[in-house]
């Protein structure tokens, strides 16, 4: 991969990339076409022409005629600004013989070639900027099928009739993928419905998708362009005359206009327009905006993977936007989460917009929204609002997890749903409905093994929806279901009431394992507990501060502090040489944060669960950390018990229900979610176990813990630290013992080993 460069040479070079592969885009789709058509000439032709770039401009002329303009008025346009000379023929030649490859392969045939290919030249220019990720072809298979498949008594697939009248968009398209396995999952469920019992009927089908059907936005042109042609090459022999994929304004205009994209549309206005691809949008040359109006409709459908980017640092959230045209449109945005009563929601970044939006799309009675966003939404405090409105419109049907840790080796990738990150994503399937809450419940879906192609992805979400209507109880009564391939265990399902969601969606499903996940809540409901908000009088201070305010230092002062992760830490008691100084670089106000907040009770605050050990330790001084939560406590009688809670298994549970899951094994524990963690309450303990606590803490404090997975595989066998604080909670609190099978189920589950099962 080339070494982006910066400046305007960089630009000048990173539209290169982008023109020269929508000429090998349309060259691609042009060979398909003279394939069926008689009339156009095969693009082996070009080889002899007198030039290269006049072949290409005539044939696509002639192409424009039949049709086929949304994907052949841009690429020649594009063509039409190259220069003629030898280099612009070389390049030609090369492109020639690179399609001839591809279509000779048969490689075309793979769903989402030209995406892949789209998107190994985005990351390689503008997709580090926008945060954009690849929906793989799998999890988009997946999504479509569960998103179709799934029975809506609102919805008529099964006539060409009634599938005209459907609408379905995804307002943040990229290449089109998740628009792609919309169109598959609505052509599938049009054959199974017996409606198709002739090719015309499949060709009158694409058209009409193609057409009416399938809507798509992105902010970039020739992520549009690929979107169509991407629908287009679903059927080579059916001419397209319209389309309903647009390019999206961003920025400040000329006119001094903000622009935000397809979040425009969250706002009320008087239009709302973008750049099309048909003649009916007015195109006149490359440099014409082709701007047309973009009507306003309910959709039966949105499907989306949005862009992740969010506000902290590096500031990627408007991708190439300078600096003083983000400034105002971050301005704009705000007061857009003010208008739509969702202050707070920018720290979660522009999936949280998206989220929104898709509620404005999917306004009518049982349309459905389905995303591909970060695992963070689940629990993540910037998301909460995000989470209240859907809760309050929709029924959430499935929010499938991924708990497979990947194999570099068979080129799986970790946590995620995209490819090229190792980001934890779910896929979430919510329904828009006026039925009363306690109607609506939330299926699981767990899988250990993500689908590696189309064919898995498609027997998944077929036992997915079948076994759904299995499900009678709630996981809470003991009810679960495999889901099995072919002998091979890809997962499990089940379901729970939707209002238990109120606090949390990340709860049921923390763990691979749904026996864990019904552990997770149970203890979650355990009595006389509390709050840590009622137990400490103060909570600490952030990492940033701490680095706003101090430099590390290993000079001996009166600033103590605790600088980095705990991987190597193995005790409660913190040892000495983990404690070291920081130099104040703000004077007074430095000295005043540290004697605010420093304390010797501290919280992990990121903890990565494969290679740590401890969730709370103490220090011999009072100290401020990058990596904790400084707790100072309300009643120091406290403190023994508190410290040996949050490192029992029972406390360990309730802080991972409780975090954010952002990848695989790290959690993330902000302050916000301090004020909701469950801890025991000292106030309802015998002052007698409070002083047997005491003496226990002083038994193991200084005893080596091993890291998470091997410490509960310890406890299975009776052994080992943690179960020694479980026992002594299960005797002096009269909690459920919690069995070696469940210690074991623990110790191997994949947040822990990084393993697959």
């Amino acid at each position: 991969m080339a070494r982006r460069t910066s400046g305007k040479k960089g630009r000048d070079r990173d539209l290169l990339y982008i023109a020269s592969f929508i000429v090998f885009d349309a060259i691609v789709f042009h060979q398909v076409i003279a394939a069926a058509n008689p009339t156009i000439e095969p693009i082996a032709r070009a080889e002899t022409a007198s030039s290269r770039q006049d072949f290409f401009d005539r044939q696509w002329t002639e192409i424009l005629r039949i049709d086929f303009a949304p994907v052949f008025l841009l690429a020649r346009d594009v063509l039409r600004s190259f220069p003629t000379s030898p280099t612009t023929e070389r390049v030609l030649q090369q492109m020639v013989g690179a399609a001839t490859s591809v279509l000779s392969s048969g490689v075309l045939l793979k769903h989402d070639f030209m995406g892949r290919l789209y998107h190994k030249l985005l990351l390689r220019t503008t997709g580090r900027y926008y945060a954009t990720y690849y929906t793989s072809v799998p999890a988009a298979t997946l999504l479509g099928e569960l998103s179709i498949r799934t029975p809506n008594p609102q919805w008529d697939l099964a006539s060409l009739k009634s599938i005209s009248k459907f609408r379905a968009i995804d307002p943040a398209c990229g290449s089109g993928t998740l628009v792609s396995a919309a169109y598959s999952a609505i052509r599938d469920a049009y054959i199974l419905a017996g409606a198709a019992t002739t090719p015309a009927d499949l060709s009158r089908l694409h058209k009409v998708l193609v057409e009416s059907v399938l809507h798509g936005w992105d902010i970039l042109d020739f992520a549009a362009h690929l979107t169509l042609t991407t629908l287009s090459l679903h059927s080579e022999t059916v001419n397209i005359r319209a389309s309903n994929v647009f390019a999206l304004p961003a920025g400040v205009g000329q006119d001094g206009r903000i622009h935000l994209g397809s979040l425009d549309y969250l706002q009320p206005q008087e239009s709302f327009s973008g750049r099309g691809f048909t003649p009916s949008a007015q195109q006149k040359s490359l440099a014409d905006n082709r701007e047309a109006e973009i009507a306003a409709q309910d959709y039966d459908l949105v499907m989306m993977n949005p862009p992740f980017s969010r506000s902290a640092k590096p500031n990627l959230k408007f991708g190439y936007a300078d600096p003083k045209a983000r400034e105002k449109m971050n301005r704009k945005l705000g007061l857009l989460a003010k208008s739509l009563g969702a202050s707070g929601i920018s720290k979660a970044g522009l999936g949280a917009y998206f989220m929104l939006l898709g509620l404005k799309l999917a306004k009518s009675e049982g349309s459905r929204i389905s995303i591909v966003i970060p695992r963070s939404m689940l629990s993540g405090v910037s998301w909460a609002v995000v989470r209240r409105h859907y809760l309050q419109h929709c029924e959430i049907e499935y929010v499938v997890s991924n708990y497979d840790p990947g194999d570099s080796a068979q080129g799986i990738d970790p946590w995620a749903w995209s490819e090229n990150t190792k980001l934890g994503e779910v896929l979430i399937v919510a329904r828009t409905t006026k039925a009363p809450q306690k109607e609506r419940h939330t299926t699981f879906v767990n899988l250990w093994r993500k689908p590696s192609n189309e064919v898995e992805a498609v027997l998944i979400a077929n036992q997915v929806v079948r076994r759904r209507d299995e499900l009678k109880a709630s996981i809470e009564d003991h009810e679960y279901l495999p889901l099995d391939i072919r002998s091979v265990s890809y997962g499990a399902i089940y379901r729970l009431p939707q209002s238990r969601l109120a606090v949390s969606w990340l709860a049921p499903c923390v763990f691979a394992d749904p026996e864990l996940n019904e552990l997770v809540l149970r203890i979650l409901k355990l009595p006389n507990m509390t709050t840590l908000p009622a137990v400490a009088k103060s909570m600490g201070s952030d990492i940033k501060q701490v680095k706003d305010h101090f430099a590390p230092s290993t000079a001996l002062n009166a600033t103590p502090v605790v600088w980095g992760h705990q991987g190597h830490m193995r005790t409660i008691q913190m040892a000495v040489d983990d404690v070291q100084y920081g130099t104040p670089k703000k004077g007074a106000a430095s000295l005043r944060l540290h004697t605010g907040n420093a304390a010797s009770f501290i919280l992990a605050e990121r903890p990565h669960l494969s290679t740590e050990r401890l969730l709370a330790m103490s220090t011999a001084v009072d100290v401020l950390t990058t990596a904790f939560w400084e707790i100072q406590l309300r009643n120091p009688a406290a403190r023994s018990v508190l410290l040996l809670w949050l490192n029992s298994t029972y406390g360990f549970l309730q802080y991972l229900a409780s975090a954010t899951s952002s990848m695989g094994d790290i959690f993330k524990f902000k302050k916000g979610q301090m004020l909701t963690l469950p801890v025991v309450n000292p106030d309802t303990i015998d002052p007698v176990v409070l002083t047997e606590a005491d003496v226990l803490l002083a038994s193991v404090q200084d005893k080596p813990v091993l890291v998470y997975s091997h410490e509960f595989g310890l406890a299975a066998t009776g052994r080992g630290v943690r179960h020694e604080i479980d026992q002594f909670f299960v005797a002096k609190l009269g909690l459920q013992p919690i069995s070696s099978a469940q210690y074991m189920q623990i110790a191997r589950d994949p947040i822990l080993t990084m393993e697959r099962r």
